[in-house]
C-alpha cells in the first residue's frame, strides 16, 4: 500500500528530512566560512572531516563544532521564562547543567573522530603583504576547489561516491602534511 503524497506520515518524513539536512550542511566533507571586517581583514576557513566517517559522525562533529552557541541558546531559553521569579536560581542551576553536560556528552560520544578534523585557517588583511598568508590562502584556494569540484562531478554522475571519498582523501592528506610539518 502506497502512502498519499499528503498523508500525514509523508509530511512528517519531510519535516525530519529537513531538520537533518540542516545539521549535515552543504557538503560532507566539512565547510568553507568566510568573513570580511570593515577595518580590512578577511577570513577564510576550510573544514575537512576525515573521510569514511558515518553520516551520525558527521552530523555530531557539526553539533559539536556549534555546541557554544547553540549551548548557550539552550542556556538563555531555560534561564529567560524564570528571570524575577523565586525559581531563578534554580533555572540558572538547571541551564548549566544542560549546557555543560550536552557539550560533556558531544565530547564523550565523538572520541577521537573530533580530534582528526583538519582545519586551514588565512587571515588576510588588505594593504598588508605578507607572502606566508598568501600562500596558505592559495593552498585554500586550491583545497577548496578541489572540494567543490569534487562535489558537483559526483552530483553529475561524472564520478562515483568512491571517487569522491578518494579526492576528499586527497585534501585531508594534504592539510595535515601542512599541519604536521
Amino acid at each position: 500500500m502506497a502512502e498519499e503524497p499528503d498523508s500525514p506520515i509523508t509530511r512528517v518524513d519531510e519535516g525530519i528530512r529537513k531538520r537533518v539536512r540542516v545539521i549535515d550542511g552543504q557538503r560532507p566533507w566539512g565547510s568553507i566560512d568566510t568573513g570580511v571586517s570593515r577595518q580590512g581583514f578577511r577570513r577564510y576557513r576550510l573544514v575537512v572531516f576525515p573521510p569514511g566517517i558515518s553520516d551520525v559522525e558527521r552530523r555530531m562533529l557539526r553539533l559539536w563544532r556549534r555546541w557554544p552557541i547553540w549551548g548557550a541558546t539552550v542556556w538563555l531559553v531555560t534561564v529567560i521564562p524564570f528571570v524575577g521569579t523565586p525559581n531563578s536560581s534554580m533555572a540558572v542551576i538547571v541551564a548549566t547543567i544542560l549546557y555543560v553536560g550536552s557539550g560533556a556528552t558531544l565530547f564523550v560520544m565523538l572520541g577521537s573522530v573530533r580530534t582528526r578534523v583538519r582545519a586551514l585557517s588565512v587571515v588576510l588583511i588588505s594593504g598588508y603583504s605578507n607572502p606566508v598568508a598568501a600562500a596558505a590562502y592559495a593552498e585554500l584556494k586550491a583545497s577548496a576547489a578541489v572540494l567543490c569540484a569534487a562535489d558537483a562531478l559526483r552530483d553529475g554522475g561524472s564520478i562515483s561516491p568512491v571517487q569522491h571519498e578518494a579526492l576528499w582523501w586527497r585534501v585531508y592528506d594534504r592539510l595535515g602534511r601542512r599541519t604536521d610539518g
